[in-house]
């Protein structure tokens, strides 16, 4: 069997095939995982949207601290962040089937991760608990996120 790759790849001209996967379908699972320290206070719990492969180029991240609510957003895919206009804050889009809002997001270290300030964590937060689906828009790629498997997780959270 070796042997027939190696004749095929003598024989074949050199080329670069790209595979572009796209999924419509939203993302239904929430992962939840508590980091417990030495005292409550720094004790903290996290919830953040399934990385799906390919499929996921955004996660969604909460993380409950008893110093408040954070959130995050992950830009997972580098061809996204190219097409993303950022200096000091990376604006995208949530949308319902009966709104739209532009929100933004401040990036980190490293430019793939963003942190949402408390407004817009609220304003999400309560997108998942009135609607059914929330797509995200950034740089021209829409994830899809479930309210309902959200807010089974977040009952938990």
């Amino acid at each position: 069997m070796f042997d027939f790759l190696f004749k095929f790849k003598e024989k074949a001209s050199p080329c670069l095939f790209l595979f572009f996967i796209s999924c419509v379908e939203p993302c239904r699972v929430w992962d939840i995982d508590c980091i417990n320290g030495v005292c409550p206070s720094m004790s903290s719990r996290k919830i953040s949207s399934w990385e799906q492969g390919l499929c996921q180029n955004l996660r969604l991240e909460f993380i409950k601290t008893a110093g408040g609510m954070y959130g995050y957003l992950d830009v997972l895919s580098p061809a996204i962040l190219k097409r993303c206009d950022f200096e000091d804050s990376l604006t995208f889009t949530v949308s319902t089937v009966n709104s739209e809002y532009t929100l933004y997001a401040l990036p980190l270290k490293g430019n793939q991760r963003f942190l949402l300030p408390e407004s817009e964590v609220r304003t999400l937060l309560n997108l998942f608990q009135n609607e059914i689906e929330i797509y995200l828009k950034v740089g021209g790629y829409t994830a899809t996120f479930s309210s309902y498997e959200f807010m089974k997780a977040y009952h938990k959270f």
